[in-house]
């Protein structure tokens, strides 16, 4: 403090001296808010969400629509993807098992909301719709298959393992939930396949919230 000032003097505040400093107001200067509910967190907070796959047992070709989420309808619902509601993340792996050892190539999309095209499951070509398209956070490809990526996916191929097969896929693909906290996707075949039963496949994403 200047000379023959105290903690109790009035202050100067451009230019001139108030003596009760600045007010809070209804414009809440001062005040520090919270996004949610709860003081922030500290560190990374890592989730797990897994859905069951319903899988078109009728004999599929290359670029076929697979699977879906819910019984013969609607697309696949990772629930829990963010922590909060419209929150977002990065989704670190993803890990498939086939229950079948069918060793299967296919594509897994990736949708920041609910696709708006419901597809039966038949043998038919998968189309994402064009509003969709923007809704698409990321792909996956699972077998040895290279579809969409930059080389053959060879070194991550499925390992068998007792009764079932596995697949394990480092990613880095950031997203952000249109509205509540689920991730949604679609599976599309890139090869033959006949799947032996409707809940052979299972997904998992490990996702790192924000």
């Amino acid at each position: 403090m200047g000379q023959g000032m105290t903690s109790q003097s009035p202050r100067q505040i451009f230019g001139k001296w108030d003596d009760n400093g600045l007010p809070a107001g209804t414009n809440e200067i001062g005040r520090l808010h919270a996004g949610e509910d709860h003081i922030g967190e500290v560190g990374k907070k890592y989730a797990i969400t897994v859905s069951t796959i319903y899988l078109d047992t009728a004999a599929l070709t290359a670029l076929d629509n697979a699977a879906s989420g819910v019984a013969a309808f609607g697309a696949i619902e990772f629930t829990g993807a963010a922590r909060v509601s419209a929150g977002g993340g990065i989704i670190r792996s993803v890990v498939f098992a086939d229950t079948a050892l069918q060793s299967p190539d296919f594509t897994l999309f990736l949708f920041s909301t609910v696709p708006g095209t419901t597809h039966a499951l038949v043998n038919a070509t998968l189309t994402i719709a064009d509003a969709d398209l923007v809704n698409v956070v990321g792909m996956v490809c699972a077998g040895t298959s290279t579809k969409y990526m930059p080389a053959a996916n060879a070194d991550k191929a499925w390992t068998n393992v007792l009764d079932g097969g596995i697949q394990f896929v480092e990613t880095a693909i950031p997203f952000v939930c249109a509205t509540g906290t689920s991730l949604y996707g679609r599976i599309r075949a890139d090869a033959a396949w006949d799947a032996v039963a409707a809940n052979d496949l299972t997904v998992k994403l490990i996702v790192e919230q924000g």
